[in-house]
């Protein structure tokens, strides 16, 4: 996989994930408030544009992704420019959690789909 480092920061990234921001950003993100400055999105706000991600039919984990761009984003200007409060703080994520699995999970589902169903 490629990656480049920052010789500001001297931080390695992998492009892939500046693709991947970039393309929720511009897809996901930019098109809903494209129109308000950053002052003005509100948690109200953030809440109706998570219910798109959802009727939109994203998975869970892509939504989570996106609103997890975004969250940072308004970290940022939390922190560097004045924003009072990040709205995603406020409403937190609206979809389903990821359940990690063990490995003994991993395991058991890996031999139940290997195993033809018996007939009936």
């Amino acid at each position: 996989m490629p990656a480049y480092k920052d010789e500001k920061t001297g931080t390695w990234y992998c492009k892939f994930s500046i693709h991947s921001v970039t393309y929720y950003m511009e897809s996901r993100v930019l098109p809903y408030f494209n129109d308000k400055t950053i002052n003005e999105i509100s948690p109200a706000y953030i809440r109706k544009w998570q219910n798109g991600l959802i009727t939109d039919g994203l998975r869970p984990t892509t939504q989570h992704t996106i609103n997890a761009k975004l969250n940072t984003v308004l970290n940022f200007a939390v922190k560097y420019y004045g924003l009072q409060k990040n709205p995603c703080s406020v409403t937190g994520l609206r979809c389903v959690e990821v359940l990690a699995l063990t490995p003994a999970d991993t395991l058991r589902i890996t031999i139940r789909s290997a195993v033809p169903p018996r007939p009936v």
